[in-house]
């Protein structure tokens, strides 16, 4: 059984990809492919995470709850534990041919040799051969189209933010860092193959025929959407979610793009010319022309820089969101314990007691944002629950 690692880059249908083997798992298994489950799917972004310094994570750190390196040990345990139970369960099928795994954060999170060495090492303890995939796009273009995603997940966006700057945007020296592990990394241009999905279906020599495809996925933002993400504040807030940023972003209609200037554009791709020229130089995979883009594409003046003007109301914004979440927070909860009377009068406490800790969970949800109203409200709707979950105790059946 080989392996096959496709490790981004970002914003070259990455998300697409990842939702499409997950979403056609079972018609893979039986062509003889495996989608890695271990590592997490959609996206098996938990080989990245269990990979990185455990002292400097980044948001997966928060979603899995990794507060120390002593969390991060047992969660990196737990995963490869998982992983190897899966490997084993292949290899007795004695029917797969490829094990795929797919992660952008591969490319973005593992910024040091020893991070991506860790990868290299887990996976060779189960496979001989291994493949490296990794889809690149120009870097003035990779750069405008992470500045929807910078905003998704909390940062904020501002003229400044649109930069090839740093190890991100360095190909020759992610080309590096996998060929000291891996001795072969396969680098694909975007710009010839936008297909992302199509071209692993004919790397593997898979049939499309048969298969769900999905919807558009991590689509571009307007920019006035953007803005908003930014007045409402960071994803992370201290060590938790921050909730308020839940605003429907997919029903939010697309009517101008974010763009920048095309001067903008020229000046960022240039800082990576010499890198990219000797990049080039070292594979014939790419070419110049497939990391220069469009410039024609880029309008002379962009909107970007309407996201630096500051907002008179920006804190009355994200005072207003936070009200009207926990206000809906309040309502749920009401209406969780109001079911939760009818199946305790129905005799199903089980489910009483199910609704009842729900319904704890989004008074708690209110009570966290320290708004007047809605944590007076949600004390005495607290108060109440406790009151009906003592209630169902007592009517517990005697053993």
């Amino acid at each position: 059984m080989k392996c096959v690692v496709h490790i981004g880059t970002e914003k070259t249908g990455t998300t697409s990809l990842q939702h499409f083997f997950a979403a056609n798992t079972e018609t893979l298994l039986e062509r003889g492919l495996a989608y890695s489950a271990a590592f997490g799917r959609p996206s098996n972004r938990k080989l990245a995470t269990i990979s990185m310094d455990p002292r400097h994570g980044d948001s997966s750190f928060v979603e899995y709850g990794l507060a120390t390196p002593e969390d991060h040990a047992a969660f990196r345990d737990a995963v490869i534990a998982e992983f190897e139970a899966e490997i084993a369960m292949l290899k007795a099928r004695g029917d797969i041919h490829t094990f795929f795994v797919s992660n952008e954060h591969l490319h973005s999170r593992l910024v040091k040799p020893e991070m991506v060495g860790r990868v290299a090492d887990l996976l060779r303890r189960h496979f001989a051969e291994i493949e490296v995939v990794c889809f690149l796009r120009p870097q003035a273009d990779l750069a405008l189209s992470c500045l929807s995603t910078s905003a998704r997940v909390g940062m904020k966006v501002t003229s400044k933010a649109f930069t090839t700057d740093g190890p991100y945007y360095d190909y020759l020296g992610l080309r590096e860092r996998w060929l000291e592990h891996f001795g072969t990394i396969r680098m694909v241009p975007y710009k010839r193959h936008r297909d992302t999905v199509g071209w692993f279906l004919e790397h593997f020599g898979l049939e499309r025929e048969g298969l769900t495809e999905p919807a558009g996925l991590n689509t571009a933002l307007d920019y006035r959407s953007i803005h908003l993400l930014s007045l409402i504040g960071p994803r992370v807030v201290g060590s938790q979610m921050n909730v308020n940023r839940n605003i429907f972003l997919k029903e939010h209609p697309v009517e101008e793009a974010l763009s920048v200037d095309r001067e903008m554009a020229r000046r960022c791709q240039e800082r990576n010319r010499a890198a990219n020229e000797a990049l080039c130089a070292l594979t014939d995979d790419v070419t110049m022309d497939d990391l220069t883009p469009d410039f024609d594409r880029y309008p002379e003046r962009g909107n970007i820089h309407e996201l630096d003007v500051d907002v008179a109301a920006a804190s009355r914004v994200n005072w207003l969101v936070a009200r009207f979440n926990a206000e809906l927070a309040l309502e749920r909860a009401q209406t969780r314990m109001a079911a939760a009377e009818l199946a305790a009068a129905q005799g199903d406490r089980d489910k009483a007691a199910a609704l009842l800790e729900n319904a704890e969970k989004l008074i708690a949800r209110a009570a966290d944002t320290g708004l007047e109203v809605p944590v007076k409200r949600a004390g005495w709707m607290g108060r109440k629950v406790q009151k009906l979950a003592r209630r169902l105790s007592r009517a517990a059946p005697k053993p």
